[in-house]
């Protein structure tokens, strides 16, 4: 450890200034009087704004102030040029200062504080920094003024030497000399041989003695057979200091005798007296009954009815309160009669217990609020915030390997048959959600959208069905309408093990063949809850889980009636802002885990948004957390994990209308194509695909309609669902069309429905206007939602504000679709993309979709030609293409 303690340097500040918070002026942090200054006026709240060196630079001065409080301190002397210097260090000593100690040194960063620009042990660096803290409050205290007994000393160099005052002492050279013999009881001194503080145990107490090396001889016999004078005086001093120490050894060891203490005497001597001998450098050699002491604590005994390896949530039936005495418990009753009979070290079954009068008055204190009842959610909610009877409880080793399993779970291997390769933190959802089922917990997975949350899901469905889980109950998924396809298709391109059916339209009912998921909307499940009802399901997924925000609604008490062993809930915009609709969709997942909301309103809504406690916000957030799982794509462990560029096929319904419009469109138009050849033929093709596809986009675009209504196109409706996500975490989005005409549907739906400016450009539109809208995109955060038509945004366009391309209508061509998507994820720009292709289930757009995907000779044809290659098509091919299919 370096004395010269003025040459170290503070590096928390190597690049921060830190404004002082009671004066306009900004400084660094450059000596100890001002660190002092510094935290005592900052305060934790405003510490949580900076980097984790001033956080912790906080936790070592709330240490420093119980140092003080408690007058555990001791100096330490050291020479620096021609002057000599004090310092207060912590008692170290102390068990329990030590241990504090050890604790800090375990969190503290590599270089906190450095010594002539060089690494010192971070243990030094906690001393050091607790001894410029108290410089600091003796620096501020004697500036604002001393007693008059403290001014009469004032001036005396040894007075002065303790307040942290270097000193030279040139008249009186025995003066430091006297100071150091009198501190020296407090440091280790360097010797050529051992000492040893024996300590055994007797029917009477214990015997104690000090012996010299591995002879373990009587340290006077050691004095009186030594013929090496040097050896003869170190140890007269060492005994001369023992005996300042404890006088009692005095008499016994100069007569050859071991000190006899009766177990009261010996717990003073325990407790008080061995720290001081173990920093002399005395190595303490105490009987095995010894070398373990055990404190009294609470501890909660879990009764289960779970012969499995592992326990689950639901099994916990029964909570016994105990007080843990090393290997042995009693009741809180017999712990009272114990303790009022005895005090100190007290044997109990061969262990040897420390009885402490404030432990003791605690552990009775917890004892008396103990609750009359504690159920499971109480339980875990305690142990999760730490917050436990305001006091340390020990928990049945099952309850804590159950907590553990939520909070430190363990990666699950994928099952077979999954189709992706699960990227890594996809395997750890996939995992976590497995682990959360298999203990009884429900989850809410909020990824971003584009992150894979169905496939995440799916995956763990695979698992259990894998397991034997799926045999008997089955799984339920509740999704908006718009959604229900696009599920099955995931189910079928992921997982083709699992069987799926979805529950929805006119004619639907439960048939007698058994499914391994069951699909259905919310409007569905909410008129036939009837039916779902009179089903025990495995577990239970829902969807776009904002849908059951508003407690009080039919749709979210019709959810949250059916019954199901297990629940998931899945959602990119997760209730964040009012705590209220947060509270809905937990007690979907974890039913009763937040209290009912009258009570959840009292304890944690008013706190936090009306009075802004952040204790209340900290205890919630800890009690939540292992039971939702949030990965944005800004996240450094997740963009790491990214490709560049994310395509997700997203499929979407047709409505009545569209159905009906598409059949009729579809049915007079091959009519007329059958009826002729050659140029015409191919014209009356293309005429027919730009028909339906308009169909597919929205009805009043082929209608011509001035009048447009979101819910009559199955991909207008996913694409609100779509945005909704994407604007929630306040990303741009880039929307492709063929047509200037759906460009403008769009504009005007998606503008009424979000009240935000939509840009749109296209091909009509001047070279100054072109270059506003995207200066306007590009620059201005209002603008989120630019919506481009193919051929005017096709190429030349730089936009990498955009996080996300929707391509609402495809071109199937991969080059124009590509170059289209370049607009985006190009140079410059810095974030991943998501891109999204609209595609609606049963028609031609999935057929041509299918096809692409699967031949490459064709997605080679299509290059430069779009969809021209549908008019060379035979009739019967061509009828097979259209079609509608279910």
């Amino acid at each position: 450890m370096p004395n010269q303690w003025d040459e170290f340097k503070l590096n928390i500040n190597n690049n921060y200034e830190i404004s002082k918070i009671t004066t306009d002026r900004t400084c660094p942090i450059t000596d100890e009087a001002l660190l002092f200054g510094f935290f005592t006026e900052l305060g934790e709240s405003n510490i949580t704004k900076f980097n984790k060196d001033i956080r912790f630079m906080n936790m070592i001065y709330q240490f420093s102030l119980e140092l003080i409080k408690k007058h555990a301190l001791i100096p330490e002397l050291f020479k620096f040029g021609k002057a000599y210097h004090i310092r207060w260090i912590p008692a170290i000593f102390d068990r329990e200062i030590s241990k504090i100690i050890d604790s800090l040194t375990a969190q503290c960063p590599d270089e906190l504080i450095t010594f002539k620009n060089s690494k010192i042990s971070r243990k030094d660096q906690i001393i050091t920094v607790a001894s410029l803290f108290v410089k600091g409050f003796f620096e501020k205290y004697l500036s604002q003024g001393t007693s008059q007994a403290i001014q009469k000393n004032y001036e005396e160099n040894v007075f002065r030497l303790f307040f942290i005052k270097p000193q030279k002492f040139k008249k009186s050279p025995t003066t430091p000399e006297a100071i150091s013999q009198w501190l020296s009881r407090f440091q280790i001194s360097s010797r050529d041989y051992d000492l040893y503080l024996l300590v055994e145990e007797t029917s009477r107490g214990f015997d104690v003695d000090i012996c010299v090396n591995d002879e373990m001889e009587n340290i006077y016999d050691a004095i009186g057979k030594t013929n090496n004078p040097l050896l003869k005086t170190n140890l007269l001093k060492d005994t001369y200091i023992i005996n300042e120490i404890y006088p009692k050894f005095n008499d016994t060891l100069s007569l050859n005798e071991n000190l006899e203490l009766n177990l009261d005497d010996f717990t003073n001597f325990f407790l008080n007296t061995l720290p001081l001998f173990e920093v002399m450098g005395l190595k303490i050699i105490l009987p095995k009954s010894l070398q373990k002491i055990f404190k009294p604590k609470l501890k909660l005994d879990i009764t289960s009815q779970n012969e499995q390896s592992y326990i689950t949530f639901n099994d916990l039936t029964g909570f016994n309160w105990k007080v843990a005495i090393g290997n042995t418990s009693c009741s809180p009753e017999e712990f009272k009669r114990l303790a009022e009979k005895s005090r100190g070290l007290v044997k109990i079954a061969n262990e040897y217990v420390m009885l402490d009068e404030r432990d003791v008055k605690s552990l009775i204190k917890q004892i008396d609020r103990l609750p009359e009842k504690l159920n499971r959610h109480d339980l875990t909610k305690a142990v999760l915030s730490g917050e436990i009877m305001e006091g340390d409880v020990e928990v049945d080793g099952e309850f804590d390997e159950l907590i553990k399993s939520i909070t430190q779970f363990d990666d699950v291997n994928v099952p077979q048959n999954i189709t992706a390769k699960l990227r890594d933190y996809q395997k750890r959802g996939f995992s976590w959600l497995v682990q959360n089922i298999r203990t009884g917990f429900g989850s809410i997975l909020a990824d971003d959208m584009g992150l894979g949350k169905t496939l995440q899901v799916l995956t763990a469905v695979q698992y259990f069905k894998q397991e034997g889980y799926l045999e008997k109950e089955h799984v339920l998924v509740i999704a908006p309408t718009s959604l229900l396809t696009n599920w099955q298709e995931e189910i079928r391109k992921f997982t083709p093990d699992l069987t799926s059916y979805i529950f929805h339209g006119s004619s639907r009912r439960f048939t007698k063949k058994k499914y391994d998921v069951y699909l259905t909307s919310y409007g569905v499940l909410r008129s036939d809850l009837a039916k779902f009802k009179r089903h025990k399901w495995f577990l239970c997924i829902i969807d776009e889980a904002q849908n059951i925000k508003n407690p009080g609604t039919k749709q979210t008490k019709a959810v949250k009636s059916i019954k199901a062993k297990h629940k998931i809930a899945m959602s990119g915009t997760p209730v964040e802002n009012r705590l209220s609709e947060y509270w809905s969709i937990f007690d979907f997942t974890n039913k009763g885990y937040l209290t009912s909301l009258k009570k959840f309103r009292q304890n944690y809504i008013v706190p936090i948004e009306k009075e802004k406690n952040q204790d209340t916000l900290n205890n919630f957030r800890q009690i939540t957390q292992p039971f939702i799982l949030r990965r944005l794509k800004s996240d450094k462990n997740i963009i790491k994990d990214l490709p560049d560029k994310i395509v997700n096929d997203i499929y979407c319904n047709l409505t009545k209308e569209q159905v009906a419009l598409y059949k009729e469109t579809l049915d007079s138009s091959m009519a007329e194509v059958e009826a002729n050849e050659g140029i015409k033929r191919r014209g009356l093709v293309l005429k027919l695909i730009n028909s339906l596809k308009q169909i597919c986009n929205h009805p009043s675009q082929f209608t011509k309609s001035s009048s447009q209504d979101i819910a009559e196109s199955g991909k207008t409706e996913v694409l609100m669902y779509t945005l909704e996500n994407i604007l929630q975490t306040n990303e741009k989005v880039l929307i492709f069309t063929q047509y200037v005409k759906m460009g403008d549907i769009i504009k005007k739906l998606v503008e009424d429905k979000f009240g935000e400016e939509v840009l749109f450009l296209h091909g009509s539109l001047s070279r100054s206007k072109r270059d506003e809208l995207i200066k306007k995109f590009q620059n201005n955060p209002q603008n989120r939602i630019f919506i481009i038509s193919l051929k005017a945004g096709g190429t030349g366009l730089n936009l990498t504000a955009a996080q996300n391309v929707i391509h609402y209508d495809l071109w199937w061509n991969p080059a124009v679709e590509n170059q289209a998507t370049d607009r985006a994820y190009r140079i410059g720009q810095k974030e991943n993309v998501m891109v999204y292709r609209f595609i609606t289930k049963g028609t031609f757009e999935e057929k041509i979709n299918e096809m692409i995907h699967d031949k490459e000779e064709l997605a080679q044809l299509t290059v430069g030609n779009g969809e021209t290659f549908i008019t060379e098509m035979n009739t019967k091919d061509l009828k097979n293409m259209l079609k509608l299919r279910k």
